[in-house]
């Protein structure tokens, strides 16, 4: 993640670099501009593929305890009950991938 924000940061810093007037600069400036463009778009992808599993396993953990409760857990033992209600307690607090545990990376801090 701090490789693809270092990766970002570095390729907009390329693409602010001045023009020169020479005639072979204006070959050098452009095949700069695609690379840095390159650059660029490998660490936006990087970002979405990081905010993109970071989602799923938000979404997946939060359908964890309604699975727990649907199925067919009441005709079971007591101590068995006991645990599933334990299970289905512990679960209804999603999971979510975090950066630097300052905030959850999902779609909506990808946008």
């Amino acid at each position: 993640m701090v490789s693809s924000t270092i990766t970002i940061c570095f390729s907009i810093a390329m693409l602010s670099q001045p023009l020169s007037n020479n005639q072979n600069a204006t070959l050098n400036v452009m095949l700069v501009g695609i690379r840095a463009m390159v650059f660029l778009l490998y660490g936006i992808m990087v970002l979405l593929a990081y905010s993109w599993c970071g989602s799923v396993i938000q979404n997946k953990s939060k359908s964890v305890s309604e699975s727990l409760y649907k199925s067919d857990w009441s005709d079971c033992s007591r101590p068995f009950c006991m645990n599933v209600l334990i299970a289905i307690t512990r679960s209804q607090k999603s999971l979510a991938l975090t950066a630097g545990k300052f905030y959850d990376i999902d779609l909506d801090s990808f946008t």
